[in-house]
């Protein structure tokens, strides 16, 4: 696991008493100092969040959605309905153990065998 800087307890204070106290997202009382971005602990970088915004920061973090369906569904039938295959394996037949001979170097070079 990586470093973490601690917040000292003056940099603490001194964080709750520049927002009164109060949630910097939602304005109720507030919970913990929290960085905004990375590991700096300056003031610039450091908030005071309430006990829900606290736990809801988490979520802020995370990937909304993936590839839209539509557009992974017309992807593969443009791949289908090409006159010419895209990519190899789309070729009817193609022989991927024949291709992994020729391109890729074999297992026992790469530091294990098969």
């Amino acid at each position: 696991m990586g470093f973490v800087r601690e917040i000292s307890d003056d940099l603490r204070s001194r964080v709750y008493a520049r927002d009164q106290g109060r949630c910097r997202l939602c304005g109720q009382q507030a919970f913990r100092v929290v960085r905004i971005e990375g590991t700096a602990t300056t003031p610039e970088n450091l908030r005071v969040l309430c006990y829900e915004c606290g736990l809801a920061r988490p979520a802020e973090r995370l990937p909304v959605g993936g590839p839209d369906p539509a557009e992974v569904a017309a992807a593969i039938d443009r791949r289908i309905a090409a006159p010419e295959p895209e990519r190899p394996c789309d070729e009817p037949g193609w022989d991927w153990r024949g291709y992994r001979r020729t391109h890729l170097r074999p297992a026992s070079s790469r530091g294990y065998a098969r």
